[in-house]
């Protein structure tokens, strides 16, 4: 019985890809939490250009 526990413990098949899966979950999770301020400064710089463009429109009129 301890030696199927030892073979166990010492068995890495998988490892690899347990740790190629846990790395993309980190990846995941700051994607989730970094987007949603990314996502508001190029609303923001969109909507400055269009205000910029506005101005320009009206100089030129």
């Amino acid at each position: 019985m301890l030696e199927k526990i030892r073979k166990i413990l010492k068995d890495n098949r998988g490892s690899e890809i347990f740790q190629f899966i846990i790395i993309i979950a980190i990846v995941a999770i700051i994607a989730v939490v970094a987007l949603p301020g990314l996502n508001n400064k190029i609303s923001e710089k969109a909507n400055t250009s269009i205000d910029r463009m506005d101005d320009l429109d009206e100089i030129l009129e």
